[in-house]
């Protein structure tokens, strides 16, 4: 099984770089060859362009006006302006390219280059809620939830003058989100537009990440909304699961179409069986950032059915940049683990050259920042390599103590990956200089090791590397890329 590398890509960012670049009026037309070949050179299977739907003034406002959004707007940008606000992504008033991005050939164009580069390109689906200016809320709210005294966080506004008020979307642990209505999942009209609008959009892209994809699963909308879902105007109120038709609708458009779920709440494996290929692995990002290496190695070594159909990350665009989190140690030590992990690998753009301003969605300007060289140099260096494990088959090592009574050993991390010229990849999970002997059955009298992270090399006795163990001996958050010959 080959475990794919994606790369997040801001296209408002894009636009501003092709400006700054002299480029007018630029498209997604205009993004040049060579920003294809890099991400294909360092080894990307996938580009997931976040945001490119478009979004209306409605939406917008909120945005503008509504107090808990714009506190932010000057944190992600310094001196922010009313014009440098554009509205969430995912307060989405049509699937069709926003206008911002050119007309909708610009979207074509771009994919083209992309397969040309042999790069697939992923888009976004948003399936808990639309934005205040799509033109369901107007012609058809029966297929919204209504606010009425029993309704969950009450909160809501009408369409349109005179009409029923319909409830912004929202998960269950937070506020709504002021600028998007929430459909109602269980209504059977929701799921035929939903069914067509996927088959849509499959034409336009080789895969979907979709947008909180758990609030679709039955208990988990039926728990949020309550009796609000079972509003009687008639319908047939449809408990099915919701996933398996649109992912059909999509796959007898393309059956090689991929799914990429945005999961929390460990409902991961029920997203999966029910057709998704990759959900985030949030339980691994939470433990990279604590440096809990034992706990990372009891989540590797989870069933491979689901380990293997994680998505590992580091940042993405509702967390916080990695870079401004940990110290540049800790994120090469986290990134090892996280790149050599089996599962899809993803890259949050500005990741790589270690930006640390996160870029708002709501914003279309972007702080420009000067990639930290020794982060940009270590993501050169170890994407490549990344991209070839890939490739290959996968195992975890077990690290033993150095010496009785030595735990140590607990901190780290170890995972073997059979390439044509063995790798193994050591890492210590944690802020203290810890030991360990891995033994490893290689046969041969005596084995040359080399470290490609520093270039050196050193060697060992068949029998000892056999018998008791090659020992490791890392600094806090030090690593390893062994190679050998015999």
């Amino acid at each position: 099984m080959k475990f794919p590398m994606l790369y997040q890509a801001r296209p408002r960012r894009m636009m501003q770089d092709l400006r700054a670049a002299g480029v007018k009026a630029p498209t997604l037309a205009d993004v040049p060859d060579q920003w294809f070949a890099k991400l294909a050179s360092l080894g990307f299977d996938w580009i997931y362009l976040l945001g490119i739907w478009q979004t209306g003034s409605r939406s917008r406002d909120v945005s503008i006006r509504h107090p808990a959004i714009a506190a932010h707007h000057e944190s992600h940008l310094p001196g922010c302006r009313e014009e440098d606000v554009c509205g969430s992504p995912f307060a989405i008033s049509a699937y069709v390219l926003h206008d911002d991005f050119g007309p909708a050939d610009a979207l074509m164009v771009f994919r083209s280059k992309a397969n040309h580069h042999g790069l697939r390109l992923m888009l976004d689906f948003v399936p808990n809620h639309v934005g205040l200016d799509h033109p369901w809320a107007i012609n058809c709210p029966e297929i919204f939830i209504h606010s009425d005294q029993k309704t969950p966080a009450g909160h809501a506004v009408a369409a349109i003058s005179g009409g029923p008020e319909l409830c912004h979307g929202r998960d269950p642990f937070f506020p709504p989100w002021p600028d998007t209505y929430q459909l109602n999942l269980f209504h059977p009209k929701v799921r035929t537009e939903h069914c067509n609008l996927i088959a849509s959009i499959a034409t336009q892209c080789d895969g979907l990440r979709c947008d909180m994809a758990m609030l679709p699963l039955s208990d988990i909308f039926e728990s949020t909304w309550n009796e609000s879902a079972m509003q009687a105007d008639g319908y047939h109120r449809d408990k099915s699961d919701y996933w398996p038709k649109l992912i059909s609708s999509a796959r007898d458009i393309n059956p090689e179409f991929v799914f990429l779920g945005e999961c929390y709440w460990d409902r991961e494996w029920d997203l999966m069986t029910q057709g998704f290929n990759y959900c985030y692995d949030k339980r691994l990002y939470d433990r990279l950032h604590h440096g809990l290496g034992e706990q990372v190695r009891w989540h590797l070594n989870a069933e491979p059915a689901f380990r293997d159909r994680c998505a590992h990350f580091l940042e993405n665009h509702d967390e916080p940049r990695v870079a401004g989190l940990l110290n540049p140690q800790q994120h090469k030590a986290a990134a090892m683990i996280s790149f050599f992990a089996p599962g899809l690998r993803f890259v949050h753009q500005g990741q790589e050259l270690g930006y640390k301003v996160s870029d708002s969605v709501h914003l279309r300007r972007v702080v420009q920042e000067s990639a930290d060289p020794d982060i940009a140099r270590f993501y050169e260096w170890m994407l490549p390599k990344a991209a070839l494990a890939g490739n290959h088959s996968w195992k975890l090592a077990t690290p033993e103590p150095a010496s009785a009574g030595n735990v140590a050993h607990l901190n780290i991390v170890a995972m073997m990956i059979d390439t044509p010229h063995p790798m193994m990849v050591v890492v210590n999970c944690s802020s203290s200089k810890s030991e360990c002997k891995i033994r490893l059955p290689i046969s041969g009298s005596q084995i040359v090791f080399k470290d490609l992270v520093t270039e050196k090399s050193f060697e060992w006795s068949g029998e000892e590397v056999r018998q008791t163990g090659v020992f490791i001996d890392l600094p806090a958050w030090g690593y390893h890329l062994l190679t050998w010959t015999r």
